[in-house]
């Protein structure tokens, strides 16, 4: 996350040799190597950006001691604590994205790392005991990106999901049922799932998750109740997203177990039929013959 357009040009300009500039360039770098809005750069960007976050704070304590973003990224309960006990206001907009402190909480690099996840999701226990709106957000090229986002589709951390969503976080918010199908790891699927997911935002859930060959995955949606012949905002069922991705047979064919409508239209009036025949996929035809489509 880019931070150095956000600040004052004075901000960013550090003449050789002044320890203040210097130690306002480390803070400034911290940010910018410390939050993720996203983790489509993988697990080696994030390891190479947490570990420089890592080595700046070492280097000046006070970035996690003074600041309320910086205590809030990194986990310091403690300090956080005593700036808000000193008249830091928990809504403050703080820090040089002028965010929320629980906003620096959940898009954290620190929270998606097994050695400190644990004081930023305390923090982020402190600030929402104070006061703090479990439904902060901040913009992003025009995107309303909110902490359970952060949580969810971005440090995929089932722990920061159930704490936000115990103290009302919104799970329809348009972006988190998105993301969160986006790994591996089902959890944070799991307490979604749990806490009053809309349909639509179940099927969305349900037809990203068909995106990939995960079959786990779907099952588990699936015996969580969701249904696959909810359209959503895509129009298309459960099935129609299988065949169009290309789906395996044994995922199709646990759709149809669970009770995918053969003979569903699309939005459009396309049916699974005309999809499967379109890929040139018989095997997929004779299934759904099999399973009584019709036209």
């Amino acid at each position: 996350m880019n931070f150095k357009t956000r600040l004052p040009q004075q901000s960013r300009e550090r003449p050789a040799g002044n320890r203040m500039n210097d130690s306002a360039g480390n803070e400034l770098r911290f940010f910018d190597v410390a939050v993720s809005v996203n983790c489509a750069l993988g697990d080696e960007h994030h390891q190479k950006h947490l570990g420089e976050a890592k080595a700046i704070l070492s280097s000046d304590a006070a970035i996690g001691e003074s600041t309320l973003a910086g205590a809030c990224i990194s986990g310091n309960v403690a300090a956080v604590q005593r700036l808000l006990d000193s008249g830091e206001s928990v809504d403050a907009q703080t820090g040089p994205g002028n965010w929320s402190p629980l906003v620096y909480c959940c898009f954290s690099r620190f929270l998606r790392d097994g050695e400190t996840s644990a004081g930023v999701v305390d923090t982020a226990r402190l600030l929402l005991e104070r006061g703090a709106d479990a439904n902060s957000y901040f913009m992003h090229d025009g995107n309303r990106e909110c902490c359970l986002y952060g949580a969810c589709g971005v440090a995929n951390h089932p722990g920061m999901a159930e704490l936000l969503l115990s103290h009302g976080a919104d799970p329809n918010d348009g972006e988190t049922a998105y993301h969160v199908a986006e790994f591996e790891q089902h959890e944070c699927i799991r307490v979604l799932l749990k806490h009053g997911m809309n349909a639509s935002s179940k099927a969305t859930v349900l037809l990203r998750k068909l995106d990939f060959e995960d079959i786990e995955g779907v099952r588990l949606i699936l015996d969580l109740g969701v249904d696959p012949n909810e359209p959503g905002i895509w129009a298309k069922s459960a099935l129609h997203q299988a065949i169009m991705r290309g789906r395996s047979v044994e995922m199709i064919q646990l759709l149809i177990d669970r009770g995918a409508d053969v003979n569903q239209l699309r939005g459009d009036g396309v049916s699974a039929l005309q999809l499967a025949a379109d890929a040139d996929r018989p095997e997929v035809l004779e299934i759904l013959r099999t399973s009584g489509a019709t036209g």
